[in-house]
């Protein structure tokens, strides 16, 4: 008899723990953060921006080497909006703590999407199946 390959448990990665890549990613944004609001007295929040997104970029054409060549206008233009949207988010941010302390501005970052996702209204289930208004523990479980 054949076994359903939907009922096997699922074999996980023995790489990094999922809660260790969550702690990295806030302390790189936090720090990320604070050397930018360092930058600000010289560069203002554009120009850092502009940094950040050209060195990003640097980084990872180093690191990565993606083959430019093959995609359409299409992709490309996927692509350059996703940059845009990208310098746009990074830019609010940081007119944000140019005005407000840095720990306020990273406070409201967070609990800006936490709050959409204990809300319910991205369907955040309870785990019973019904889509109801879940506590944060269920919607951080996820």
């Amino acid at each position: 008899m054949t076994e359903n390959p939907l009922s096997a448990p699922a074999k996980r990665s023995q790489g990094i723990p999922p809660t260790v890549l969550v702690l990295l990613s806030i302390g790189s944004v936090q720090f990320g953060a604070a050397i930018a609001k360092g930058l600000f007295d010289s560069l203002g929040p554009g120009g850092t921006v502009f940094l950040r997104i050209s060195l990003a970029a640097l980084v990872l054409l180093l690191l990565w080497r993606p083959k430019l060549g093959g995609y359409g206008r299409r992709e490309y233009g996927f692509a350059v909006a996703l940059g845009l949207v990208l310098a746009g988010m990074n830019l609010s941010f940081y007119l944000a703590i140019d005005r407000i302390p840095l720990g306020v501005a990273v406070t409201l970052e967070f609990v800006g999407p936490w709050a959409s996702r204990s809300s319910g209204r991205d369907g955040c289930s309870t785990g019973s199946g019904r889509r109801s208004r879940p506590s944060a523990s269920s919607c951080l479980r996820r």
